[in-house]
């Protein structure tokens, strides 16, 4: 049955009431912390993502655009994210001062807020109501994770977004500390400074306004190539990036003619290692060394050009 003019604005009024009253429910504090709902919300899902694009992130989140940035723009302010760069394609990290406030802190406990007074009927009522806006309101979305671009024409600032893009994705989930910014810096340094288009190259992969992954070839004598540096973000992360980095190193290594490509990686690295070796690599050597503020095992893997592997 259709209803009356009057039925379906009156149900837009009150939605609209509904919708506009969310800031203010969303920008309570939560209780023995810093943070507002969503800040917190918003903290915690960049700690499960360990580092996310913003334009990902905000999916997760479930937040307006216009509110969500400024959600961000208050917890950057207040020195709880650091940001490649602004907008909602940039890259996200949490600082030290923000894992040391959301420490015990949950989803669960979140829900305690605005949640915690309803009983197990009327958070099943507000699921299913929720269900049904979404169904009836709210238009399909293509996914977030766009496919990304590889590209080797190195550009003003993309080794700079290399290091850091290393610093702050290895310092999160590998706990390396800061001497492992200035190793990897130091590397880039070396190959800008020696950069030859016919035995060297980096690669970029990217998605519009932000990098999400890198592999480089350095020219060795013999000649042979070093494969370095290869990372992907995240986010981007179980969709064959990696392994289309590696190809594009390998390529390169055999249309210039070295006879060989080698790399060095640590054994905590197991996901790019199984990518090595399904490529072609082999383990040549391992040596147990103390580096980044860690307790590793260096490992070399080689790989025999001149034919597919």
């Amino acid at each position: 049955m259709r209803l009356p003019r009057t039925g379906t604005a009156q149900i837009m009024k009150r939605l609209n009431r509904l919708c506009s009253s969310l800031p203010g429910l969303l920008d309570r504090p939560v209780p023995s912390s810093p943070f507002s709902l969503a800040e917190a919300q918003v903290l915690l899902e960049i700690r499960e993502a360990r580092e996310q694009g913003a334009a990902g992130l905000e999916d997760l989140v479930g937040l307006e655009t216009g509110y969500f940035e400024e959600v961000l723009g208050r917890l950057e302010r207040n020195g709880f994210i650091e940001r490649s760069s602004a907008g909602v394609h940039g890259v996200i990290c949490l600082t030290g001062r923000a894992l040391r406030a959301l420490d015990g802190m949950s989803q669960e406990t979140l829900s305690l807020g605005p949640l915690g007074g309803l009983s197990r009927g009327d958070l099943q009522s507000l699921d299913d109501s929720l269900t049904t806006m979404e169904r009836l309101l709210v238009p399909a979305k293509a996914p977030s994770r766009r496919e990304p671009a590889i590209r080797w024409d190195i550009r003003p600032g993309d080794i700079g977004s290399v290091i850091r893009m290393h610093a702050l994705i290895y310092s999160q989930e590998c706990g390396y500390n800061l001497e492992f910014e200035a190793y990897v810096a130091g590397t880039l340094q070396e190959f800008a400074q020696g950069y030859s288009p016919e035995k060297d190259r980096l690669w970029m992969a990217e998605v519009p306004g932000a990098m999400v992954g890198c592999i480089g070839i350095v020219g060795r004598p013999g000649p042979q190539g070093q494969l370095r540096w290869l990372l992907v973000h995240p986010v981007y992360r179980g969709a064959g990036l990696g392994s289309r980095l590696i190809s594009e190193a390998v390529g390169f290594c055999r249309d210039s003619g070295f006879g060989s490509a080698y790399l060095l990686t640590t054994s905590d690295q197991q996901d790019a290692i199984a990518m090595y070796r399904r490529a072609g690599f082999r383990k040549t050597w391992e040596n147990p060394v103390k580096a980044w503020g860690k307790d590793l095992v260096e490992e070399r893997y080689d790989l025999v050009l001149g034919k597919e592997n």
